[in-house]
This record gives structure tokens, sequence and C-alpha cells, in this order.
């Protein structure tokens, strides 16, 4: 069951297990998602016009495999909001605004049914809340940044449910992606590994 929440206020926790379909407009041009959280990987299919995916996102918290009808690119999961935010910018802070939670990096300000989000490169605005269980989620967040503008909004939202296109399969690529990059120089990287 979905309703309007009142009394307004940031959320105090997030769902850690999610999945969502949506649409994204990105100056006009229009894309509908998929996308589903389980913990701490995320997945995201892209599709366009006659439902054709076009993109794929599958990562966890460090890293992420970008796949496009043209290329594959393994990237650090900081890496994929760096053009909006205009900074390396972590996927678990931007978990955060996805349920209209305080980020720990970008300046947040509610007020009249919304939650502002910003730096000095980019402003975000959650609004159009709506109860589901115990949380409240944003339907819609605006991202504006110089020159660009992008919406997003949500049309289906399920928390605690078994992601439907989460699979180990895409986990165990980016473990052995990752594998086969680790350097014995590099100690943070063995960490990282070590953490999950």
């Amino acid at each position: 069951m979905c309703y309007l929440l009142s009394p307004f206020g940031l959320a105090k926790n997030c769902p850690a297990i999610w999945n969502t379909q949506g649409s994204l407009t990105i100056q006009g041009s229009s894309v509908n998602f998929n996308w589903e959280r389980m913990n701490d990987w995320f997945y995201a299919d892209i599709k366009g016009p006659f439902n054709i995916k076009i993109a794929s996102i599958i990562g966890n918290l460090n890293h992420a495999i970008w796949t496009t009808l043209f290329i594959k690119k393994q990237t650090p999961s900081n890496e994929l909001l760096r053009k909006i935010i205009g900074t390396p910018y972590p996927m678990i802070d931007f978990f955060n605004i996805l349920c209209g939670a305080k980020s720990n990096i970008l300046k947040t300000h509610e007020s009249n049914q919304q939650v502002r989000y910003s730096n000095s490169n980019v402003t975000i605005i959650a609004k159009d809340f709506h109860a589901i269980d115990k949380y409240r989620i944003p339907f819609e967040i605006e991202i504006k940044g110089p020159g660009y503008q992008t919406q997003l909004l949500i049309h289906h939202y399920e928390i605690g449910q078994a992601p439907s296109i989460l699979s180990k399969a895409p986990q165990t690529q980016i473990k052995h992606t990752k594998e086969l990059q680790r350097s014995p120089v590099r100690s943070h990287q063995a960490e990282s590994q070590s953490s999950q």
C-alpha cells in the first residue's frame, strides 16, 4: 500500500533490499529502468524505445561494471555518479537520497515536503514522498547542474522482496575481475576485499 506521508522529516534509515522500476529523463530524452539493491550489491537495466536494453550496471559499494551495446567497463562505484555530482560520490550516499535520508557528503535541507541536497556542482531535490512499510520513499528526484537537468520518476517500488534480476553470476564476475586487478602493492584493495 502506498499513501502520502505527513508529518515530514528526514529518514533515519534506509531499506537494504529493494527493487524498483521507473523512468529517467535527461535533457528531454527518456529511458526506463529496473534497479535493485541487495544489501551492498546493486543492479540496474536501462531500456530505451521498444523496451530494448541499452545498458546495465552491476556493482557493490566498491566496484561496478557498466555495460552498453558497445562497451564493457569496470570502474570504482564512486565514479558512476561523478559527472552528475562533480566529484567521486559513494553509492551508499546516493542510496540515502533515494530514501530521503541525510547525505553525509551533500548539504541537506528539508522543507515543504521536499529534501534538497546540494554542493557547488549540483542540486538534487527529492519529493513526492510515499510511505512504503516503515519507510518514506521519494517517487520523484530532480537533478540540476550546469547546463543539464535530469528527472528520475519511480513507478513501482518494493522493499524486502528478493530481487528478480540480480543473481550470483554478475557478483561472481565482479569478484573475479577484482581478483585479476589486485596488486600486492595496494594494501587498501586487500582490506576492502576482506570487508566483504
